[in-house]
């Protein structure tokens, strides 16, 4: 029986993965490498993959507006145990979308962001997700975002243009 890339890969202690992931994106955005762009990048590279992610992730089509990718996105959270599900809130009103979640599986990387000084990852990864998302759907483009965390709980911002 073959198994899918997804299931075979091994599981990562957070801690490192923290470490890991927290460094690498704290030493791209000290040399220039902003997180705009790095989620810009993203989004040109996922965008040719993301029919396929979709089946894969969701189980349907892509969706065809931002309200219907909030309601994937949910379907991802739960799938994916990104983050708890009963405590996510995601809100999309005058091209800004506001996610706020609690347990994210990447608190850890959060938790080092701030003791290398930022407000929460260096570039929150479900964010770049979500950006990456918004650009390949053809739904605009993330023009600003902003990420905070305060103890378990992650708040992050886009501007969508």
């Amino acid at each position: 029986m073959k198994r899918g890339v997804l299931s075979v890969m091994p599981e990562i202690n957070s801690f490192y993965n923290a470490i890991v992931f927290g460094t690498l994106l704290s030493a791209a955005d000290k040399i220039g490498l902003k997180p705009m762009l790095l989620g810009r990048q993203a989004s040109r590279i996922l965008k040719p993959l993301i029919r396929d992610l979709a089946k894969l992730t969701i189980g349907k089509d892509l969706p065809s507006n931002i309200e219907e990718l909030i309601e994937d996105l949910k379907i991802i959270v739960k799938n994916g145990g990104i983050s708890d599900l009963e405590k996510l809130e995601m809100k999309f009103s005058e091209n800004c979308l506001i996610v706020k979640s609690t347990d994210c599986m990447y608190i850890d990387m959060a938790e080092y962001g701030k003791s290398i000084g930022y407000g929460a990852c260096p570039l929150c990864v479900l964010g770049i997700v979500v950006m990456s998302l918004i650009e390949a759907l053809g739904f605009g483009y993330v023009a600003d975002f902003k990420a905070e965390t305060n103890g378990k709980n992650c708040v992050y911002k886009m501007i969508i243009d």
